[in-house]
């Protein structure tokens, strides 16, 4: 503002107009720090003032959340703000925004060296002395007192100290009661962003607590997948909040997935196991009744009869043992594939007299997984949980700013290469989020600490395999670099916590 005063038809045309550039600005920022620290600047800047403060009303406290101080700055390694950041004191009588707060009323003050409620105490620590001060109420829409704005020390052109002009109080306030919506509006920008970002959260928690041997998966990625894009660089505030977001909802279409496939641990499921023990079980019964039908025949003592049957529930036994120990996942050699089929073709009979193989068909087929313990259908099962995702994320009406969570969630498992999944797509088709929480995905999987089925890999041995998917083609490199750097800086490591809150 110039030195127009109210009388002055141009005071008005310029109070409007810098009103309205102000609201502009104010109205548009939701960072609720930075949004305090333009509301301070702003009401400094349009009451001429050297200094200022800016308390938040948090039930019967005021809370000191930014300080501003010209004279201060000026001075070569003084800053007035660190000192007391988050300082709390009553809303009471006892201090001048505390009356202000209470009272809701505007208070001018020509010299606060003789004015009892102002803290000398802070002039001498900071070297600065306050001589005028208009400390004004930030009232929201209801007329209710939400902050408080101290503005200190008015200064003229020669920057001398002057008294704070009476015709800029009203002016003032309604810029301090202007600046009071937008900051309701930050607060309830940030509720919403909030509870929002709570439901992600918790939902990413759900869907990993489906299977207890991936539990923090989501929230590890998500964390990760930051710490990677700021390794790179160049991600706006908001591209990474996207990105956190969509590392959360990753595995979201897990929840479309069987559960029994989505937490098989061996080839067989346990109850197929309980299963192929009874019919074991029962093979040796069909074993012993026929020693003993045919022992007529054979003309075989009762011992010798007894040590048959022995040994051949012995050779059954082994076999089943031999079952058990193929049933975990790894590699399978060619000789073990075609010793499972020789076992499935094996056939007893049962108590109806009827013949039974040994392994169903589906068993054979399980046992027969040469590398895994996935089949063909049940992998297929299990990569449809990324169209699970592309299909649940399309239907949440995410804001311009995550607009690209669906994108970036849904081509995690594909390759540059374009050996990945669902769509087979190639490099030009997979955003940088993508890659990176492709990558990050790999790695903690590989280095996870709560894997039952497999002890933790070391990072650098997890890296190799990251570097060889690099060499097929699969991964970026340039991510997989911000990788190693991490590591090397010990911030992907396998005891490095995931962040409660990025």
């Amino acid at each position: 503002m110039s030195n127009k005063h109210l009388g002055d038809p141009e005071f008005w045309k310029e109070l409007f107009h810098d009103f309205t550039e102000i609201g502009i600005r104010l109205s548009t920022e939701h960072d609720l720090d930075e949004l305090l620290r333009q509301i301070l600047f702003e009401a400094r800047a349009f009451s001429h003032a050297d200094a200022g403060s800016l308390y938040v009303v948090d039930r019967n406290q005021l809370v000191f959340k930014v300080s501003q101080n010209d004279t201060l700055d000026m001075r070569e390694g003084k800053v007035g703000q660190s000192k007391f950041h988050d300082f709390r004191f009553p809303m009471d009588e006892t201090s001048l925004s505390g009356t202000v707060a209470l009272r809701n009323e505007t208070l001018v003050i020509d010299d606060c060296q003789l004015d009892p409620l102002h803290n000398k105490s802070v002039d001498v620590s900071l070297g600065y002395k306050t001589r005028t001060m208009l400390v004004v109420p930030m009232r929201n829409r209801k007329s209710k007192v939400i902050g408080v704005l101290q503005l200190i020390n008015a200064i003229d052109r020669e920057r001398r100290v002057v008294r704070f002009d009476p015709e800029f109080i009203q002016p003032v306030e309604s810029l301090a009661s202007q600046a009071a919506v937008c900051l309701e509006n930050a607060y309830l920008y940030q509720e919403i962003t909030n509870l929002f970002d709570s439901l992600v959260r918790y939902n990413a928690k759900a869907i990993d607590a489906r299977d207890p041997c991936t539990a923090g998966h989501s929230s590890r990625v998500a964390a990760y997948s930051v710490r990677v894009a700021k390794e790179l660089g160049g991600f706006s505030k908001e591209e990474i909040r996207e990105l956190r977001y969509a590392a959360l909802f990753h595995d979201i279409g897990k929840i479309g997935v069987r559960e029994h496939v989505l937490t098989k641990e061996n080839k067989l499921f346990p109850q197929q196991i309980e299963t192929l023990r009874a019919r074991f079980e029962a093979c040796k019964i069909s074993v012993e009744r026929d020693v003993y039908r045919n022992r007529t025949h054979n003309g075989a003592s009762a011992d010798k009869l007894h040590d048959m049957i022995i040994e051949k529930h012995r050779e059954i036994d082994k076999i089943f043992s031999w079952i058990v120990e193929k049933n975990r996942p790894g590699f399978m050699p060619p000789e073990d594939v075609e010793r499972m089929r020789e076992i499935g073709a094996m056939q007893f009979v049962t108590s109806l007299g009827e013949p039974m193989n040994l392994l169903t068909q589906a068993e054979l087929t399980a046992l027969c997984v040469i590398k895994g313990n996935l089949t063909d259908a049940e992998r297929t099962e299990i990569q449809s949980h990324i169209i699970h995702t592309r299909e649940i994320l399309k239907q949440i009406p995410f804001t311009d700013d995550l607009k690209n969570v669906p994108e970036i969630a849904s081509k995690h498992h594909e390759k540059l290469n374009g050996k990945g999944y669902p769509d087979g797509i190639t490099a030009e088709q997979i955003p940088l989020g993508a890659r990176i929480v492709a990558c990050v995905d790999i790695y903690e999987a590989l280095t996870a600490q709560d894997r039952p089925y497999k002890p933790p890999m070391p990072p650098e041995k997890a890296l190799s395999i990251l570097k060889f998917e690099v060499k097929d083609g699969a991964l970026d490199p340039t991510v997989v670099d911000a990788v190693e750097r991490l590591i090397q800086k010990g911030k992907l490591g396998p005891k490095v916590e995931a962040d409660a809150a990025l």
